[in-house]
């Protein structure tokens, strides 16, 4: 149960740090859909 946790948690970061690093490379798009995600 604790590592769902852990994963769940990675996950939302990860999410989180691709977002702020393209907008930081001057891309306007603030949302991504899960299959974006999915694929990287």
């Amino acid at each position: 149960m604790r590592v769902m946790v852990i994963l769940m948690i990675a996950t939302v970061f990860s999410i989180l740090a691709i977002k702020y690093s393209d907008n930081s490379l001057g891309t306007q798009r603030l949302t991504a859909s899960p299959a974006e995600v999915a694929t990287g």
